[in-house]
């Protein structure tokens, strides 16, 4: 019998990143933000060069995809998940990130079926197929719904205002809704 497939986001849904950006941003930078209330409140912030350079030294130097923490529940969480589905990790992230993302997920032994990182704004995460989604991105999940998906939308500051998907607050939310 086919286990479902399960598309989950990396960042914000699995890894911590929006507290991690703020820790990089705050250690090297000097620049202290309080959690975003929009889904690119941290770019605006930073400026163009400040963003460029999270990007480029963040990535080659500071960890910034391969130090955050793993979402608390998630951890508590993904075993159960990861007993009953294929997880299939779906993220957005820089090419210079592939190896500090796979080493991410087994030090907090995560371990999917099938890793997807998309480099580019061309495809979409919904050409993945999985029985359902989860994203902290409004944008992603108003694609998932218009793809026909199931999607649930990982309640954060930043999408309060998304009208799109079952909105679940937290990973045993999640789970009580897929189990």
């Amino acid at each position: 019998m086919r286990r479902p497939r399960a598309g989950v986001d990396l960042d914000n849904v699995l890894y911590d990143w929006e507290a991690h950006a703020r820790y990089l941003l705050r250690s090297w930078w000097d620049l202290d933000l309080p959690v975003s209330a929009d889904y690119d409140a941290i770019q605006r912030a930073c400026g163009p060069a400040r963003w460029a350079a999270l990007f480029d030294a963040g990535v080659r130097q500071l960890g910034l995809f391969s130090d955050g923490n793993i979402i608390v529940d998630a951890a508590q969480v993904l075993p159960q998940l990861q007993a009953t589905h294929d997880l299939v990790v779906l993220t957005r992230r820089p090419r210079a990130a592939i190896r500090d993302t796979h080493e991410w997920l087994a030090r907090h032994l995560i371990r999917p079926s099938e890793v997807v990182i998309f480099h580019d704004s061309e495809r979409v995460k919904s050409d993945v197929p999985c029985d359902w989604y989860v994203d902290d991105s409004a944008a992603e999940v108003e694609d998932y719904v218009a793809h026909g998906r199931r999607a649930f939308l990982m309640d954060r500051p930043w999408n309060q205002g998304c009208p799109y998907g079952v909105r679940v607050h937290g990973w045993h939310d999640l789970m009580r809704r897929v189990a």
